[in-house]
């Protein structure tokens, strides 16, 4: 007679990830999972319903940035203003495309223990990175172990005031191999609202490219410019430029003094123009 075998349940988590992505890192998609499901059709409410859930982030297929966060805490609707905040955190980022995660801890360590001159080179090297267009700040003044809160704010509120990034157009590093290799690329794959951005590399002879949004969110996807919340049919659009939407008049008012009025200024006179040329 066979013992029975004991009952064993395998379960495979499900895997989130933007739909129709024109990322290099896909080339690694077997590495990191075989299917996902379309990240813009869910919010994290969708899949976590308790404090102490977990779930992992990924952040470049290749280099290979695993994080794991935990739900600490669930604010009822009456507390909760929907906005996005950064409190703190520990640490700079690591330059992009250092070769990912298995070089940092070499980095780590001259950053740490390296002498003045190697240290100094490690530091230029990082500040470099693709990352660190926004740094302001001298190689000497860079300390990997401190936390930059201001530049990190100052990067989430770009990052809310502006469109959608394009799956399909995302940012990839172009090496031509004949002339006129930049018009053909900036043809490619483009649809109505859309635009390909191109960054000249002098030193190196190649160009950054990247597709771009014109038009505004949709209303499902969209979040206030100022604080980051998703109210849906309840934002409001800027009644200048039409492009980016607010949960409040103060939210508003407030993006406007910190930079839009800019921003509006010179999208509301280009769309002037544009009608005028008509």
């Amino acid at each position: 007679m066979v013992p029975p075998s004991p009952l064993i349940c395998f379960r495979d988590g499900s895997l989130f990830g933007p739909e129709g992505s024109g990322s290099i890192d896909r080339m690694h998609i077997a590495q990191v999972g075989y299917d996902y499901l379309p990240d813009d059709n869910y919010n994290l409410a969708h899949t976590f319903s308790k404090e102490g859930d977990k779930f992992g982030y990924l952040y470049d297929f290749g280099d290979k940035w695993f994080h794991d966060i935990e739900v600490e805490h669930i604010c009822s609707p009456e507390e909760s203003n929907g906005e996005v905040v950064i409190i703190d955190g520990e640490g700079m980022c690591p330059g992009e495309n250092m070769d990912g995660s298995w070089k940092y801890v070499e980095n780590t360590k001259i950053l740490n223990d390296g002498t003045p001159s190697e240290k100094l080179a490690k530091k230029r090297e990082i500040l470099q990175s693709p990352n660190y267009n926004d740094y302001k700040k001298s190689a000497s003044q860079f300390n990997h172990k401190s936390f930059d809160l201001p530049l990190a704010i100052s990067r989430l509120s770009a990052a809310l005031g502006s469109s959608a990034s394009v799956s399909s157009g995302a940012k990839v590093y172009h090496m031509p191999i004949m002339s006129g290799a930049e018009e053909i690329a900036r043809g490619m794959h483009v649809k109505r609202g859309q635009k390909v951005e191109q960054k000249w590399d002098e030193e190196n002879g190649g160009f950054w490219q990247e597709t771009t949004s014109s038009t505004r969110d949709r209303r499902a996807e969209a979040v206030c410019a100022a604080c980051g919340n998703s109210a849906g049919m309840q934002l409001k659009a800027c009644s200048g430029c039409k492009q980016v939407l607010y949960c409040s008049r103060q939210h508003q008012y407030e993006h406007w003094k910190n930079g839009h009025k800019q921003q509006c200024s010179r999208k509301f006179s280009d769309k002037e123009k544009s009608a005028g040329s008509k």
